[in-house]
């Protein structure tokens, strides 16, 4: 992934606009901070966004990419695959599974003198 162009501040300041905030006062009270300096540091130059930020940030809005934040990603929102790295593995896991199991139920039903019926299956 290629790295964020944005400076702290600028990135900030898009999360702010995202959220559909033009004041630091509103949108740090989202944020569960009761003075809005930490903010307005950040968005001024003379901090960075720490991970600590990052992280209240991102439990506030989970749609926004932590990774981007922080200046390693370029793009601001999440993609499925930020959101659950291991998930195509589980599906792909699930998927074998329902597999197994619709062998599994055709075999029982021989067994039950039901071959050639198709397995009763309940839906979960």
């Amino acid at each position: 992934m290629k790295k964020s162009h944005y400076t702290d501040g600028e990135r900030i300041k898009e999360v702010m606009k995202w959220a559909g905030f033009d004041k630091v006062s509103a949108f740090r009270k989202t944020l569960g901070y009761d003075r809005g300096e930490k903010i307005s540091r950040i968005i001024r130059g003379l901090n960075g966004i720490s991970k600590s930020v990052a992280n209240d940030i991102v439990k506030r809005y989970p749609q926004i990419n932590i990774k981007w934040l922080l200046g390693e990603e370029e793009d601001m929102l999440q993609t499925e695959k930020d959101k659950c790295p291991d998930c195509e593995k589980k599906d792909r896991f699930i998927e074998s599974l329902e597999r197994q199991i619709g062998r599994l139920e055709k075999e029982l039903a021989k067994y039950e003198g039901r071959a050639g019926e198709e397995p009763k299956r309940k839906v979960v």
